[in-house]
């Protein structure tokens, strides 16, 4: 099955240039009717998990998790826009085919609050997914390390350093994210991904044993901008930076709570 093209081209200002052409458009388009005709002829088989995690929360390591331990072709949905009813490739997609008969279908959001995440999924459970077997997914990490991963990113760093809403809105997203859950939404720690993992029942979603995933990706839509194995390690590198302290500050008690962050370390 085809891949999103634009992965394929190395160099950022090409794939911009190619984002905004109309031949571009045209294969996006076709890509999306392909992909939901492939849907529509196999509805029988088609399980779904809904997944939202603020940026650089892990959610592309949770993602890749699924992908890897599924016995299915899998259709993964990268970055969907909240409230639309039809999922579209134009986030980006990944796949990995396996068999017709079964295949799950995996829509990735980011950034959302529980009530746009929530109101998001049963808008796509009315209109393109009725009456398939779901369930919901959020990926919360660390305060320490996911703020320090925002302030690390090029198109993140800049925003947060400079505007006192969006330092504000990243705060309440994360307490968002830890102080509200829904009844069918279950939290999936960073840190303890498969052991979080393991107290869902998966097997509906053809995922009967759980896979560990080692790979480190940092291609567009593929997951991590880690070039090492210290995933829990980053937020030393902006210790005692006025930026990230105001972003931790008033967090820490519940982090530890549900993170059983250390911060002695």
């Amino acid at each position: 099955m085809m891949q999103d093209l634009s992965k394929k081209i190395s160099y950022l200002n090409l794939r911009k240039k190619l984002w905004k052409s109309k031949p571009y458009h045209f294969y996006i388009k076709m890509y999306d009717q392909f992909l939901l005709a492939f849907l529509n002829r196999n509805k029988s088989g088609i399980r779904l998990i809904f997944i939202n995690g603020m940026r650089r929360s892990g959610n592309h390591y949770l993602i890749k998790t699924l992908m890897e331990s599924a016995n299915a072709t899998v259709l993964f949905y990268n970055n969907l826009k909240p409230h639309s009813d039809i999922p579209t490739v134009i986030g980006g997609t990944e796949t990995k085919i396996k068999t017709k008969k079964k295949i799950l279908v995996i829509l990735g959001y980011e950034d959302l609050s529980i009530a746009d995440f929530n109101s998001s999924c049963n808008l796509m459970l009315d209109h393109s997914f009725k009456d398939i077997n779901y369930t919901k997914l959020i990926i919360c990490r660390d305060v320490r390390n996911v703020m320090a991963s925002r302030l690390n990113h090029a198109h993140m760093s800049y925003d947060l350093n400079t505007k006192h809403d969006i330092q504000i809105y990243t705060k309440n997203l994360w307490l968002n994210h830890h102080n509200t859950l829904l009844d069918d939404i279950y939290r999936i720690r960073y840190g303890y991904l498969q052991e979080d993992l393991k107290n869902i029942n998966l097997k509906p979603f053809y995922i009967n044993e759980l896979q560990r995933n080692n790979k480190v990706s940092n291609r567009y839509g593929g997951g991590s901008s880690f070039t090492s194995n210290d995933f829990t390690e980053r937020f030393k590198k902006f210790k005692g930076r006025e930026d990230y302290e105001y972003l931790i500050k008033d967090l820490q008690v519940l982090d530890a709570e549900i993170h059983k962050t250390n911060w002695e370390d």
